[in-house]
């Protein structure tokens, strides 16, 4: 049996509110820290919704976009949304290495604010710009 094109939207809104929903949750416990932010590889930022991706995929464009705003924008386009080329194929792959990197750098990031945390405020950015500055 089909599954009818209400269901597939309803699907859709769900995966895309829990992706901003971990994402908000992962911002307030940083924000409860007093960590405002870490420097991001623009690598994990979709190009489409300028975003953290947390279910990146890859085009035949050679380009990773979350899965769900490359979806809607396959709906109304055929073209590549960075390069605005024709794309006659437009299968999408999970992106699993940028997701782990993803996952990875978000724990790394809220295990040095947890440590900076406890440290104290006033030890709080002297380690985070440690922790910056050894892996650049």
């Amino acid at each position: 049996m089909p599954i009818s094109r209400k269901k597939i939207k309803k699907n859709r809104q769900i995966k895309k509110n829990k992706s901003f929903q971990i994402k908000d949750n992962t911002e307030k416990r940083m924000e409860k820290m007093g960590i405002n932010e870490f420097k991001l590889s623009e690598d994990f930022i979709c190009p489409i919704t300028k975003e953290v991706m947390l279910e990146p995929v890859i085009t035949s464009d050679g380009y990773s976009y979350e899965s769900w705003a490359i979806e809607e924008w396959f709906r109304e386009n055929t073209t590549s949304p960075m390069t605005n080329k024709y794309l006659k194929n437009r299968t999408l792959i999970p992106n699993y290495i940028l997701k782990t990197l993803i996952n990875n750098y978000e724990n790394e990031a809220l295990g040095i604010a947890e440590k900076a945390f406890i440290a104290g405020t006033s030890y709080k950015n002297e380690i985070i710009s440690n922790h910056i500055n050894i892996n650049e």
